[in-house]
Parts: structure tokens; sequence; C-alpha cells
């Protein structure tokens, strides 16, 4: 009966026997039936004279004692189960929120209004900054620790994220000023490269006829003159090399034509595409006996020598390669990184060079209609890389190119020769990189590369040393990549059944439900679970783990027999609602899509964790709080303020309650012509104003999810 009556009550009372009145005062809500459900139990005592009272009086209403001593055997296995434990993460440890304050107060800007704007997490923009940052400096400068231990600025970058994020729109956003000063520099030497070709052209017709005149030629006199004149014409032919259209980007390339563009770009290329195409090119796509062809991109990133013998007999020297990587994939093309013949990726060190990145997924979470990007943010932010991009190169003493180098200050490298100390045990037998040495011996040598391009962002050169609130920055930027690069070694190496695990974790989560059945698992997953029996291994793998443990079944009566029911954790349950994309990963949260005001704002911070949807009164507490530090701002300001947290109905009622309540808060008012009812378009943060319609498209998408919807 107490099982029909409170679920859950049972086994808590008999496990803890001692928190019976604070269970009443939990679950009791219904006097009558709580006390009717404990009548069931054995060696419940209930007060009369007090069941009546208060249910905050708990200590007055119930004694207990010894329950579940001579609890009736036919329950007895909930006392064998035990209590709830914490959910151990399924090789995924924390994975913390990137943190945007680390990068120069430009791309801070930047990152967190293009991040509201298009409704994703900040390590999409952020990581995609950093790799734009790396194809503009690469080449031109390193950093010196110490001497004879120098690190390039190349970086490799890859962001994983499920199809559907708006990854290519981020893409396109943050690349656009590379793609448009190369243009630029196309533009101003087409006249140039046009006139290079002609003169080359007529030379090589000049040679030709040279030697066919050379060759027909019968008196030796004459032959040696033409001979004598086609060597002063293949000279002059020499001196005069091809000149290419400038390029910074590169996109699927063969490794072959990737060394060839590079040789013609002075040993400098970028690779930045909004898909992961370019893996399967290095894993011999276009070659015809499929080799792996992996030397420019190692090469690229560490800046060794590359020789490259051209087909038709002539060959380049690449003296300093530099080579910056930058990619959003999805989760399959990470999960396909190991494993045939991509097994040549983890072996040579190629996964061990990439900086990774696994973003909360915000699908579904995003608010429709968010605030645009202010055109003065992405024009600043183009300035910037611009800055970078038109950076000199050094004079060698030979009078060729050579990098600038960047050095620590005293305090900085005092900083950071800490921090190598930290990392290194860490590599050893039983350290945490001790399975991923590749990326982990490269961690010390990420941040120093992270410190050249913050020093070089916040606009300093080569006069003044790295400081140690760089160095802080840097290490505060390796945490994250650290994590997130455990994460992405672990998703390399997954199976079907984690991923599966992790889309029933989702799954569970939004229902909001205390238990479940296999069947359920079964027609929610049809797409991924052919059979029934398919959905046993995931289940198992989550009893496992702590996530779900299954209940007693019922005594089999006639007819079909039940399925088996599970019921889901209490505390993952409470910790996790309206925060599903946690899943298997352990504490990884989401981090609120705000953007500042302007590029001075202090009160910008670090991304923020949220564990659930704010509360109307919080929503109204911080939207004042922010509206009293910024007099002058709007009603766009504020609802960038709030962010991904906060639901579109819940902050217009704020901001209508602030703007009646005051006079200084006038300027949250709605502006005329664009509320319902005014004749004016309805704008997006008013598009979601009608409750009916938003109540409405709830219970369809709940009615679709449980599979009921007619």
């Amino acid at each position: 009966l107490a099982v029909e009556r409170v679920p859950n009550l049972v086994t808590v009372l008999v496990l803890c026997p001692g928190d019976v009145t604070t269970l009443y005062g939990n679950l009791g809500r219904n006097d009558a039936k709580f006390r009717e459900a404990l009548k069931a139990l054995p060696e419940v005592e209930i007060q009369p004279e007090k069941a009546t009272q208060n249910t905050h009086n708990t200590h007055n209403t119930l004694n207990s004692r010894n329950i579940g001593a001579d609890f009736h055997s036919e329950y007895s296995e909930y006392s064998e189960m035990g209590p709830w434990v914490t959910p151990e993460p399924i090789g995924v440890g924390d994975l913390r929120p990137f943190p945007t304050t680390a990068l120069p107060s430009w791309c801070v800007q930047f990152v967190r209004e293009l991040a509201c704007s298009t409704q994703t997490p900040e390590d999409l923009a952020g990581l995609l900054v950093l790799a734009s940052m790396g194809v503009a400096v690469q080449g031109k400068y390193e950093v010196e620790p110490w001497a004879e231990y120098r690190e390039s600025l190349s970086v490799f970058v890859v962001v994983t994220m499920p199809s559907g994020s708006r990854k290519s729109s981020v893409f396109a956003l943050v690349t656009r000023p590379l793609f448009d000063f190369e243009q630029r520099l196309a533009e101003e030497a087409a006249p140039q490269v046009a006139r290079r070709q002609a003169d080359r052209a007529i030379l090589e017709e000049q040679l030709k006829h040279a030697r066919s005149k050379a060759a027909r030629e019968e008196s030796p006199e004459e032959q040696r003159s033409l001979v004598d004149k086609a060597g002063v014409l293949a000279g002059e032919l020499e001196k005069l090399p091809e000149m290419a259209r400038p390029r910074l980007l590169a996109d699927d390339v063969t490794p072959e034509r990737l060394a060839s563009l590079m040789a013609e770009q002075g040993g400098r290329m970028g690779l930045m595409s909004s898909e992961g195409g370019i893996f399967q090119t290095m894993a011999g796509r276009y070659s015809a006996n499929g080799e792996v062809n992996l030397d420019v991109f190692l090469k690229g990133y560490t800046g060794d020598p590359v020789t490259l013998d051209r087909q038709d007999g002539r060959q380049y020297h690449i003296a300093r390669p530099a080579l910056s990587i930058g990619l959003t994939v999805q989760p399959t093309v990470l999960r396909g990184l190991v494993g045939g013949r991509n097994t040549e990726f983890r072996g040579r060190g190629l996964l061990g060079r990439f900086w990774y990145s696994l973003p909360p997924n915000l699908l579904g979470r995003r608010r429709v209609g968010p605030v645009s990007m202010k055109p003065a943010t992405a024009e600043n932010y183009g300035a910037h890389i611009k800055r970078l991009l038109q950076t000199d190169w050094a004079t060698g003493p030979d009078g060729n190119q050579q990098p600038h180098t960047l050095r620590l200050s005293q305090a900085a490298l005092v900083q950071f020769l800490a921090y190598g100390d930290d990392v290194e045990p860490r590599l050893g037998p039983g350290g945490d990189f001790s399975g991923m040495t590749d990326w982990g011996g490269k961690l010390v040598g990420a941040v120093v590369r992270l410190c050249g391009l913050l020093h070089l962002g916040d606009g300093n050169d080569t006069d003044t040393p790295i400081g140690p609130d760089v160095v802080e920055r840097a290490v505060a930027i390796g945490g994250y990549l650290e994590a997130h690069a455990k994460a992405a070694y672990f998703e390399m190496g997954s199976d079907p059944v984690t991923g599966a695990a992790r889309d029933v974790c989702d799954w569970i989560l939004r229902r909001q439900d205390t238990s479940f059945s296999k069947r359920d698992v079964h027609q929610a997953h049809r797409s991924r679970f052919k059979q029934a029996k398919d959905v046993d291994p995931v289940l198992e793998l989550l009893v496992e783990y702590g996530y779900i443990r299954p209940q007693r079944e019922p005594a089999a009566g006639a007819g079909r027999k039940p399925s088996p029911t599970y019921e889901v954790n209490p505390e993952w349950r409470a910790q996790n609602t309206h925060n599903t994309h946690k899943g298997l990963s352990g504490d990884q949260t989401t981090p609120a899509v705000e953007a500042p005001t302007s590029d001075t704002d202090s009160s910008v911070r670090m991304s923020t964790q949220v564990q659930g949807v704010l509360p109307p009164h919080k929503v109204t507490v911080q939207a004042k709080e922010y509206a009293i530090g910024h007099p002058d701002c709007s009603r766009d300001d504020v609802i960038r303020h709030l962010g991904l947290g906060v639901p579109q109905k819940v902050t217009n009622a704020a901001l209508d309650q602030l703007a009646e309540s005051e006079e200084r808060f006038a300027g949250l008012r709605r502006e005329a012509g664009r509320d319902r009812g005014e004749g004016g378009a309805v704008p997006p943060h008013a598009a979601e104003d009608d409750y009916e319609v938003e109540e409405r498209r709830a219970i369809q998408a709940e009615a679709m999810e449980e599979g009921t919807l007619l």
C-alpha cells in the first residue's frame, strides 16, 4: 500500500529509519494519505493527537522505532539495494566552460555578442578566434621561454558539435576578416601577377625557339651561339620565378597541394573548414595507393623544414613552414579518427597537436529571435585581425625574412616554470595524462603558444616581454583544453553503447519522471534500437554507473509479461533538471550566452554556469541590478546580459515590470509600434509573448515525446 500511495517511500523508510520525521515533512503534503500509507508499515507509531498538526512540526507527529526490522519479505529486495550513490561520469570529467575573459578585450566583446546572436556556446567562437589569430601571426613570431626552446604560433583547433548547431554561421563570421584580407591582397597583386606571367611566357617561348633552332643548326659556330643564347634566356627565366596569387587560406586540399601552396606563399598557410573532410584526405582518400601522408601537417605545426619534389623535376625547400588549422566537425568525425587507416594519426602525433573543444549542446534551449551583434563589434574585431595580418617580418643578418622573438619577463618565467612542474608528474604512471601522453606532453607548449597569441592580441610586440598576467590567462585556457582533450580522447575510443547511453540519459531528464520501463526506451528510440533486446546493454551500463536501478518486477499474471521498469537516481535527476546536456559527461554546465554592452564594460564575466531556468523573481532582480549599473542601457542590452537561461516570456515580464515601477527605468519600455496591437512588426523578443501559443507548443512537444500526439 505504501508503494502504491507514496512512490519510493518504502525504500527510504527502510534504509533511513531515523529520517521518518524529515520524510514526513518532505512527502506528507496530504496528511491523511501519508498516514494511511504508513499504517501499512510495521513498527510505525502515529500519535493521533498530533496527526493533524502543521506538517512542519514533524518531530511531534511521528515516532519511528526499528522501521524495517520486521519488514514484509515481499519488499525485502528494496533493502538489499542500498542507498543511492552519486553517478560516476563514464570516461568524461568536468567539462568546464570556455574562459572567454582570458582572451583580449576585443575578442571578449566579439565572442560574447556572436554567441548571443547565434545562440551558440562561447567555446565555438572562442576557439575559432584563436585559430584565426594563429593564421594571422604564424611564422612571423616565435616564443622563446628560455634559450634553445622555441615555440611557433601555429595552432590546430577542432570544435565538435552536432548537426544543426549553427557551426557554419559562426565559422563564416569569425573567418570573414581573413577571407576579406585575402581577397584584397589578390586584387592588389592581380596586375603584377599578370605581368609576371606574361614576361615568363615570352621568355619561355624565346627559350623554346632558341633550343629548337640550335637543334636544327648544322654549323658548329652558329649552333654554339644559339646554345649560349638559350643559356642566357634560361638564366633570365630562373631569375624571374613564378608569382602566385596571394593566399592565406585553403580548405580540403591534398597534402601535396598543401605543401605546394605553402611553398608559393612563403611557407605560411591556414587550413580553415566548417567540415572535417580534411581528415579523410590525410588518410589517403586521393592517394593512388591509399598512403597516409602527414609530413606537411606535422612539420607545419612544429616549424621543421620541408622539402618538396615536384613532378616537373623542380624542388622546393620551406625552411620554416607554418600551418594553422581550424575545423568544426560533427561528433561522428571525431569518433572516426582512430582505427583503420587512421591509426597513424595518433601513432605519429597528429591527434596530440590539436586543441579540442566539445561545447554543450544547446539544441532545444535556444532563444528564438535573439539580439543581433552590434555592427561596431564586428568592425572592431575585423580591424584587430587586420592589424595582426599586417605585421611585418623581422630581417635576419643575411637580409632574409625571419620571425620575431617574444620572451617572458622574469616573473612570468617563474610562473610558467611552476606550471610546467605541476604538469610533468601527470605524464608518468598513474597520472591523468599517462594514457594520452601524446597530447599531455604538448600541453606546456600549447600554453607557450597561447602566451604569444594573447600577448600580440593585447597590442604588444617584441619590445614588451610577456607578463605574468598573460601566463595566468594562458594557463586558464590550457585548463579548459586539457579537460576537453580528455573528453575528446574518450569519444574517439567510445563504443556505440556509450553514445546510446548518453541519448537515453538526455531522454530520461527530459521526461522528468521518477521511473520508466524498457518498453518506453525502445519506443522513444526506435531509430537507434531495432529490437527491444538492443536496449539491454545500454540499461545495464546506466545501472552499473548509478544513473538508474531496476525496480521489483510484479508477479506475472495472465497476458503479456510486463516490461522491466527502472527507477531514476533522484539526486542525479534533481541536479540535472533543465540541464539535459550533462548526461554522462559529469559536471559539465552550460555557459550562459550573454554579451557585454561595450568594449570596456567592467561587468563582463566569465561564462556562468546555468543549473536550470532562473525563477522570475531572480530574473527581475538581475535585470534591475544591471539597469542600475547601466543607466543608459536598452531593453536589448538587458536581454543580452540575461542570456540563455531565461525564457522569453519571463524576460519580457521582468522588463515590463521594471519599466512601469520606476521612471528611471523608462528606457526599458518597448518601442512604440513594436509591441502587439500597435500596428507594427512584432520584434524578436516579443514574438513569444502569446502565452497560449507557447503553452500549446509545449504540450504538443511533450505529447510527441510521449508518443501520444494524435
